[in-house]
């Protein structure tokens, strides 16, 4: 494998303390953020809204509809080609007026002006309701919390209760600060949005799992050669490697998405940039420092040193 790093020596433990100071700083600023923005902004999956269907009779490029339709403020309206009949896009929003008119009249009187030799009608319009409801969010919730239990279970039987436990700390460490990002950046909250931070979860315990094996083995082989402190700092350079080759190439496809794949998938990508790069510093430096502070406070290895 191609690598960036040859063997490295980095003192990450040292690092640990600032590490520290850094994320609560981060989680500090997104609370702030959601505090005083009302909450996130979640989008129509969420919220509800107004549901249009519109007719033409020849094909539309779906940036123009959006041009045309920002003026009366939906540019962040989900726009798509509806399969099933000739020429017709389905346009989503969470207004249901505008001005005191329904979003089919706004609509329709927006389109022909501009597509006036088009056949602009509006098929139907309704209102639509949250397509995550508030029961369906909780159950969301308790799954994400059921899903850290079982990590957490698994990782303290695999390795130890203190990796499985600094582990789970991470998971929230980069969902919070993910979303708290997001937030400052008023970036739209939406299911897809969830599947982002479900796959953040996913990635940042495969790091931590991967850094847990390798201390196990490190453990092994060199309990009473070094402190425990050196022996993780080890361990976390011997994966260092691996751990940015992997991040890198996935940034590059996520950037990819984030430039090209257009505003549906835009937030989706945006998400994953954040939780990627946050889960690598975590992986580094918080999982790694959590389990040395935890050492150096209540020792339970027995080491020729002590951790610092």
């Amino acid at each position: 494998m191609v690598s960036l790093f040859g063997k490295t020596n980095i003192n990450f433990i040292d690092f640990r303390r600032k590490g520290f100071i850094i994320s609560l700083a981060l989680l500090v600023v997104g609370i702030i953020s959601v505090a005083t923005q009302s909450g996130l902004n979640y989008g129509l999956d969420f919220t509800g809204g107004s549901f249009v269907e519109v007719h033409f009779n020849e094909d539309v490029d779906i940036g123009s509809i959006r041009s045309v339709i920002s003026d009366v403020g939906l540019g962040d309206a989900v726009i798509q080609r509806v399969k099933e009949a000739d020429y017709n896009y389905m346009i989503r929003t969470r207004l249901t007026e505008y001005e005191g008119k329904s979003m089919g009249t706004v609509l329709n009187k927006v389109l022909n002006e501009k597509f006036s030799d088009n056949g602009v009608r509006i098929e139907r319009e309704e209102m639509v309701g949250p397509v995550i409801s508030r029961a369906l969010q909780a159950k969301a919730i308790w799954v994400v919390l059921l899903g850290m239990v079982i990590i957490l279970i698994y990782v303290s039987v695999r390795f130890t209760y203190r990796f499985g436990i600094a582990s789970v700390i991470a998971l929230f460490h980069d969902v919070l600060i993910t979303i708290g990002i997001l937030s400052l950046a008023r970036a739209e909250f939406s299911s897809a949005t969830i599947a982002a931070l479900l796959t953040i979860i996913g990635y940042s315990i495969n790091d931590s799992i991967v850094l847990s094996d390798r201390v196990k083995d490190n453990l092994k082989k060199e309990r009473g050669k070094r402190s425990f402190s050196e022996i993780i700092n080890a361990s976390v350079n011997q994966n260092l490697a691996r751990t940015v080759n992997t991040s890198l190439t996935t940034l590059f496809v996520l950037l990819a998405l984030y430039l090209l794949g257009g505003r549906m998938i835009r937030d989706f990508a945006l998400a994953l940039l954040i939780g990627v790069i946050i889960g690598t510093y975590s992986s580094i430096v918080i999982v790694a420092g959590l389990v040395v502070e935890w050492e150096r406070r209540l020792p339970v290895y027995s080491h020729k040193a002590g951790g610092r």
